[in-house]
Parts: structure tokens; sequence; C-alpha cells
């Protein structure tokens, strides 16, 4: 219902804006955008909580090489993440010595041991992409274009593990056997990082309206990206001049 309302609102504000001419000429811009429903692509050892979708800030340079009505806009755009994921590490466990421990009686036992090193049930991730390729719109009139495009998607994961360890105490003894050790806390030995990448392409469908004062323009455009397994919209934002 929301993205609907929002290309209605989209297509009365360009009936609304005074129309630019046909023909433009060569151009050179920049745009920004804002990115939803980016999902997490498949890594070894880990999964996402629910959907795992997450959205992102883009900031792109492009020029724009006009044939008649047909304008090709070779682009580079780069992502920056919005939010930090909460992700599952497969690899996990939670206090997997469990709440109680015994060693052989001994007076030379310490009266606190540490358990063994191990990863934590979550992780965090960080989606980054980065795009190199061109989109093809054709102009029909009165600032609105549509088309598409084919670009080179590079998506970069950074993941940050937090590998733990439990603390136990001395509580007792049963006779000369064991010395019993019970459950005090899991604190943090460090953070695991780790980097995945994932290429692909991606063909957006765009549809844009674009205003021209003078040598200036300004567009904004609706972006639906498909392809690589997965889709996402882009509300961007675009400025420039032409020549």
């Amino acid at each position: 219902m929301r993205r609907s309302l929002f290309i209605l609102m989209f297509l009365l504000v360009g009936k609304l804006l005074p129309a630019q001419n046909d023909h433009l000429g060569f151009q050179l811009g920049f745009g920004s955008s804002y990115d939803y429903g980016i999902d997490l692509p498949e890594m070894p050892g880990f999964k996402p909580y629910g959907k795992g979708r997450t959205s992102a800030f883009t900031v792109d340079a492009f020029v724009g090489i006009p044939i008649g009505r047909l304008v090709l806009y070779p682009s580079y755009m780069f992502s920056i993440p919005m939010r930090t994921m909460t992700i599952e590490n497969l690899r996990g466990d939670y206090i997997p010595q469990g709440y109680g421990i015994s060693l052989p009686y001994s007076e030379q036992n310490p009266n606190v041991i540490y358990g063994e090193n191990y990863y934590d049930l979550s992780a965090t991730a960080e989606i980054w992409q980065s795009k190199l390729g061109a989109f093809a719109l054709y102009h029909l009139g009165g600032g609105l274009e549509i088309g598409s495009g084919l670009f080179r998607r590079q998506t970069k994961v950074y993941t940050s593990a937090p590998v733990r360890f439990d603390e136990y105490w001395y509580s007792g003894s049963t006779g000369t056997q064991t010395d019993e050790y019970s459950y005090g806390g899991t604190y943090t030995d460090h953070f695991e990082t780790d980097e995945f990448i994932d290429n692909n392409l991606a063909v957006p469908l765009v549809l844009q309206w674009r205003y021209q004062g003078g040598s200036f323009y300004t567009g904004t455009s609706i972006i639906r990206w498909v392809g690589g397994g997965d889709g996402f919209w882009s509300f961007r934002y675009t400025t420039g001049f032409h020549f």
C-alpha cells in the first residue's frame, strides 16, 4: 500500500512540474538514494534471523550520453549500510560445559577456573555494495523517462563474531573424590571478524522524472533492482549539468 501511494505521488508530481526539453546534450551528474529490502547473501556458518533484510544510503556519479530519445547513463554507485544486522552464528553455543563442573579432588585446585573459548550464538554483519554499469532510459516526453540497464554488483559482508568463555567458582568438595565448581558468569575474550564477497549481475527497472532549468537539471526516480538472487527498491535523487 505504501509503495503504491509513493508511486502515485511520484507520477502526480511529474505532471504538475514544468516539462523539460526533449533533447539534452552530454551530461555530468551525481546522485544519492535510499535503498531498502537488501537481503543478506548466503554465507557459510551464518544465517539471518527472520528475513535478514537491511537498508543502505547510496551515492553515485554518472555521465549521460544522448542518442535521440534514448539516454545512456554509465554510472558507478557505492552503498553505505544504515544499520548493523544481528545474525545467527551456526557454530555458536551457550554455556557448553553447563552450570557446574567437577575436577578430581586436589588441594592444588584453584578457587576460580575458566572454560574453553566458544562462539556466541549471535554475530553482527554489515552489508556494503558497489555497482558499476549503465542505465538505458527512453525519454517519453514531459521529463518522464523509463528503462532498464545492467550492472556488475559486488556485495561485501563484514561479520563480527564474539568469542566467549565461562567462569566457574569453587563451591565445595565431595569428600576426597571431586571438587565442585558452579557457573559464575560469561565473558568476552575477543571478536573474530571475517569478510564475505559476492559478485553478480543486477538489472534495474527504472521510472524517472527529470526537470531541466537552463543547463542545470534534477531528477527523481524509483528503481527496482532484480537479479543476483534477491531484489530491492531504491528511491534516487540526481542533479547535474548538460553541455
